[in-house]
């Protein structure tokens, strides 16, 4: 997810999608040289 914090929470196939139904990955905010990130919104 390019420059993105990533949040995984379930295991991943061979082309990124989630194995479990229901599951979510996903990113929360872009990543930054800012030592304390912004919160998620």
């Amino acid at each position: 997810m390019g420059d993105y914090i990533l949040a995984t929470t379930t295991e991943t196939d061979g082309q990124g999608m989630i194995k479990e139904p229901g599951a979510i990955n996903g990113g929360f905010f872009k990543q930054s040289d800012v030592p304390e990130p912004p919160p998620p919104s």
